[in-house]
This record gives structure tokens, C-alpha cells and sequence, in this order.
């Protein structure tokens, strides 16, 4: 018998307003929720009471990484949209893929630019792709060990992420602009 113990990351944004089958879900698995803080003025402490009143076991921690000068960043590894990058080689390389799964319409996906390929489709007309290799269906999943091997495993996905460029950028709420996502080099072709 494999045991396996779900940690659900997220900033929290949402938690308010959350429906009742979310909490009664996490409660009934026992899974830990992760609120990760950012400087958006939500009262933290208040979510992390929600949940444990829920019944949902919380940790509220992490948020921005901070420099010299005590400003807030982010990692900002871009993509770049022609997909020149080993799918290998970008795996090993990134700090989520694998450890901070996505779940969205469905599907897990192995971290978040992962499962917004087709929201910045959407918004920016980029013609990004997902292959069947890139996410699990939730409905097909048979036991943990299917979304073990996914979690450890490359992704053809894995080919846009521009690891090299990653830079740090300062905390700031985003201005719904592609350059927030793409590499430098795609504004070069």
C-alpha cells in the first residue's frame, strides 16, 4: 500500500470565497494547505483560520525572496515561444517542475507556465503546444504511483522554458504584458 500526504499550495486569493466541496475535500484526504503570502493585503492570518475551522490542517509560509535591500522578487524564468531549449535539460534545470504541480480544467500539470500555455495563447496569440505527454487527465489517473512518474519525468512542454535567462524581477502586479513572459530573443525574430 503506498500512503501519499497532499500538500495544496496557493496565494490565497481565493480561500474566501472557496466552495464548500474544496474544504470538505482537503478535510477528507487530511491534506495540508500551503498559503504562500504575498504584499497584496490579504489578511493571512484570517484565511489560515477559515481553513482550520474547515477542519484543513495550515501553514502559512515562503512568499517573496528578498535582496540586499529588503525589495521583494520573483524568479522569472521566460519562455520563449519557438521552443529551441532540450526538454531534458530544462527539467533538470527548474525549480518547480515536478514539486509544484498545476491543476487546471482537469488536468495536473508539472508547474504552472505548464498549465497557462493556453492562457497566454488566449491573451497574447502566441501558438504554443501541448502535447498529451505534457499534463495527466484527472479522470484517467489510475493510482499515485501514474502521478509519480509524471511528476518525475520531462515534458515536451519542457522545450520553452529559458532557464539561462532567468532573472529577478521586483515585486510588482503584473501589467498583462507579453514581455512578462516571453524571452528578450523571441522579440528578436
Amino acid at each position: 500500500m503506498v500512503f501519499a500526504h497532499l500538500l495544496v499550495q496557493t496565494n490565497g486569493s481565493l480561500l474566501e470565497t472557496a466552495p464548500d466541496e474544496l474544504w470538505d475535500a482537503l478535510s477528507k484526504v487530511k491534506a495540508t494547505l500551503w498559503i504562500t503570502p504575498y504584499p497584496t493585503g490579504l489578511d493571512y492570518g484570517k484565511l489560515a483560520g477559515i481553513a482550520e475551522d474547515r477542519g484543513v490542517r495550515t501553514i502559512v509560509s515562503g512568499g517573496l525572496a528578498h535582496d540586499e535591500r529588503g525589495n521583494g522578487y520573483f524568479l522569472n524564468t521566460p519562455i520563449d515561444s519557438s521552443g529551441p531549449y532540450d526538454p531534458t535539460e530544462s527539467f533538470v534545470a527548474c525549480l518547480t517542475g515536478g514539486c509544484c504541480m498545476q491543476l487546471l480544467g482537469g488536468r495536473i500539470y508539472p508547474c504552472s507556465k505548464g498549465a497557462l500555455l493556453g492562457v497566454l495563447n488566449r491573451r497574447f496569440g502566441t501558438k504554443l503546444k501541448h502535447e498529451p505527454d505534457d499534463y495527466l487527465e484527472l479522470s484517467d489517473i489510475r493510482d499515485v504511483q501514474e502521478i509519480e512518474r509524471f511528476r518525475r519525468t520531462f515534458k515536451p512542454m519542457c522545450r520553452y522554458c529559458a532557464h539561462e535567462l532567468a532573472t529577478r524581477i521586483p515585486w510588482a502586479r503584473s501589467q498583462h504584458e507579453i514581455r512578462e513572459w516571453l524571452s528578450p530573443q523571441a522579440f528578436d525574430r
